[in-house]
């Protein structure tokens, strides 16, 4: 289970590039009771395709194993694993830039 600042740290990455002066979209899920986040960023906004995507997981397993990650990037898949939570929100904030 991810800490309340876990996710707090999240949301605010996504706010972030929500408010920046770039046109990238980025959504925020939380999964389950706090085990899993999601992240989705699309560098051309909500108003065009969205296959062009980069797309972040984080999730923590019944035996508290947890896995910090990229499935996506432009919309190919390109899994990519991070050590933390906070290497993979900083991989986001670059992302689609």
């Amino acid at each position: 289970m991810f800490t309340k600042g876990d996710i707090r740290a999240a949301l605010a990455v996504a706010i972030d590039i929500n408010s920046d002066a770039s046109d990238r979209v980025c959504n925020f899920s939380l999964t389950g009771t706090s085990d899993g986040i999601m992240l989705s960023v699309h560098p051309h906004g909500k108003h065009y395709d969205y296959s062009d995507n980069w797309i972040y997981m984080a999730y923590e397993s019944d035996d508290g194993y947890k896995s910090y990650k990229r499935d996506y990037r432009h919309g190919i898949v390109d899994e990519q694993s991070f050590p933390s939570l906070k290497e993979m929100l900083k991989d986001v904030k670059g992302a689609a830039v």
